[in-house]
């Protein structure tokens, strides 16, 4: 559908009703002021089909006139003006940012908000959604609208305002991307890492325990030598590594000679006055 051609804002309901089906605008019949549909399954019932729209609107004349959105029909986006505030300064953004060329018809509706309708291509279908702080709602495949010259609250009616005959889908959803832009992410600062020596063999021992086959006894000998440098004694590189390395795969025998070994290494380099060795770099101490 490329354009719509809407009733004048005088015609009788029924007549308008017939209108939107001839055009191929899926109609069906709701409560007066309410929005709520008359039919069982709601705008499920919405047809194009002359005969049923005509006797709808025989059996409830004075039925507001309901118009699926989506498919071949049309998309329409919702300005909502509420007490707490309005759309219309939103809107005016998203004219600024060319999001809403292309539309076929502005609506003014009962409560002063508008409906700005679009021609919705059935090959894109777009959902439903709000951005309720923005004030703006849209309605695709899946929703309804009420149309004019239906009734709203007391004696207001929806009225075309202006149309246009350049009409074109619109993005709904770099529409709502430009209402609800994505959270700046809050990125936490950096942690301080802990380097007290119960901590840094934590570490040490988590390195050992993750070791394949073919490089476990040497990364405990390396892990052990650490240990060894930061002064503690070996009892405690037994408990802590030797558990790690069982957890690796080794033998607790041969996890326990080659911590052994490690400290004696480390012993000997600092009776020469040799330095500790570095740390790999898979590991921050």
């Amino acid at each position: 559908m490329t354009e719509v051609d809407y009733p004048a804002p005088a015609a009788a309901l029924p007549a308008a009703a017939f209108h939107y089906a001839r055009q191929g605008l899926r109609v069906f019949p709701c409560v007066p002021e309410h929005k709520r549909p008359l039919t069982e399954n709601g705008f499920k019932d919405a047809t194009t089909t002359l005969a049923t729209v005509e006797s709808w609107w025989r059996s409830w004349p004075w039925a507001s006139i309901g118009i699926a959105t989506g498919g071949n029909g049309v998309d329409v986006l919702d300005i909502d003006v509420y007490a707490s505030g309005d759309g219309y300064g939103a809107f005016g953004q998203l004219e600024d940012a060319g999001l809403v060329e292309g539309w076929a018809a502005k609506v003014r509706t009962p409560s002063g908000g508008m409906h700005v309708y679009f021609p919705a291509d059935p090959a894109w279908p777009q959902r439903n959604w709000a951005v309720t702080a923005a004030h703006i709602d849209f309605r695709g495949d899946g929703g309804y609208v009420i149309a004019p010259p239906s009734f709203g609250a007391g004696t207001k009616r929806y009225e075309v305002v202006d149309t246009a005959l350049a009409a074109r889908p619109v993005d709904a959803a770099r529409i709502r991307d430009f209402l609800r832009p994505p959270p700046t992410p809050i990125v936490a600062p950096p942690r301080e890492l802990d380097r007290s020596p119960d901590a840094v063999v934590r570490r040490i021992a988590a390195f050992v325990a993750r070791q394949p086959e073919g490089n476990r006894n040497r990364a405990l000998f390396w892990a052990a030598c650490r240990v060894a440098e930061l002064g503690l004694p070996e009892e405690y590189a037994h408990g802590a590594l030797g558990i790690a390395a069982q957890r690796a795969g080794l033998q607790q025998r041969e996890a326990e000679t080659t911590i052994r070994s490690a400290f004696r290494t480390v012993s000997a380099a600092w009776s020469l006055g040799i330095e500790p060795g570095p740390s790999p770099p898979s590991v921050r101490l």
